[in-house]
């Protein structure tokens, strides 16, 4: 790491040390030993979310750009996002990172931290399924560079914590449960909540967008030293991306897993999800690249998300550029959830 990126990591360490405290205690009282809590809960998998064939501004794909660079890069570096916008100076993400690692960046540096969350349920579509239909699971040593933010960071989170200070989001997590939540699921009980948080059941589709513990990860994410599997949406079987998927594996020492394809028709999208327009886009999205298909999925709208930059016109019936762009993000937040 650069030294900005070690002041950053030690700044949000420093400003949640009293707190963490308090969390400490809080957990003893609740019968928990907070060592012990902490370290299981930072062992469940960091998992980066993201979709493999979204075009860069050097004009290749996500997936073409790992394989080629060995390297997960982030926002400022490869300008594709799925999330929210303003990476330049003033602008809402520039600001929150500067707010939340207390000035440690410089204005100018474009090494900034890579999002991702803890997958604590042992979700099969990763930790945060609103920023990608496949994911990076990463190795356990990711953690010592991290920082921990209850929430995502664009929600202005007011937990931000360290390995070493994971305590306060223990305590965060437990305060949920007795509300009755854990994470995006309900709960009934603290005895039911703390099952299915320390548990190990089957894996399931977790369909998380919102409700996460995000991850920031400081300094050089390489494929090859720091990611142990790339998971991708079944939609891309027997695709040019699953083989470029293949080729990466091999290359980079990685395992290759699958998540059950996501897929949903546009009369099952409920309007009032992301409004009346997302079924329509799904609609078109099916009539012009499903090929008879009766559901929209993740490769689809790869697709459709390329044709949008190669041909603009197509899409002007959305809006402006930003409009379309907002649109397919959020037709993929539509076949995450109910797919």
């Amino acid at each position: 790491m650069t030294d900005y990126q070690q002041a950053a990591v030690e700044a949000v360490g420093a400003s949640a040390r009293e707190a963490n405290k308090a969390a400490a205690d809080f957990l003893k009282r609740c019968g928990l030993e907070p060592q012990a809590l902490c370290r299981a809960l930072l062992s469940r998998p960091i998992t980066l979310n993201f979709h493999p064939d979204r075009v860069g501004r050097n004009g290749k794909t996500v997936l073409e750009n790992l394989l080629e660079q060995g390297q997960y890069r982030c926002q400022y570096e490869t300008g594709i996002t799925n999330g929210g916008t303003g990476i330049y100076s003033g602008g809402n993400r520039f600001q929150w990172e500067q707010r939340m690692f207390r000035g440690a960046y410089p204005p100018q540096a474009l090494d900034r931290p890579k999002y991702g969350a803890l997958n604590l349920l042992n979700d099969q579509d990763g930790a945060s399924a609103r920023f990608g239909s496949c994911y990076l699971e990463l190795k356990e040593p990711t953690v010592r560079r991290a920082t921990f933010s209850y929430g995502d960071s664009a929600d202005n989170p007011t937990v931000l914590c360290t390995w070493d200070t994971f305590a306060r989001i223990g305590a965060e997590l437990i305060q949920d449960i007795d509300r009755g939540k854990l994470l995006n699921r309900r709960v009934n009980s603290r005895e039911e909540g703390l099952a299915r948080l320390m548990g190990n059941g089957a894996r399931t589709l977790g369909h998380n967008l919102d409700d996460c513990v995000e991850v920031q990860i400081h300094g050089e994410l390489s494929l090859e030293a720091d990611a142990r599997a790339l998971y991708l949406d079944a939609s891309y079987q027997d695709t040019e991306i699953s083989r470029q998927a293949e080729t990466l594996c091999r290359r980079y020492g990685l395992a290759l897993g699958w998540i059950p394809e996501r897929r949903v028709r546009p009369e099952d999208i409920p309007q009032a999800f992301r409004g009346p327009g997302i079924p329509v886009l799904a609609g078109e999205v099916l009539g012009r690249f499903g090929g008879g298909r009766e559901a929209v999925n993740a490769f689809l709208l790869g697709r459709a998300s390329r044709d949008s930059a190669e041909h603009p016109e197509n899409w002007a019936w959305l809006g402006s550029e930003k409009d379309v762009f907002q649109a397919m993000k959020q037709l993929w937040h539509a076949i995450g959830y109910f797919g």
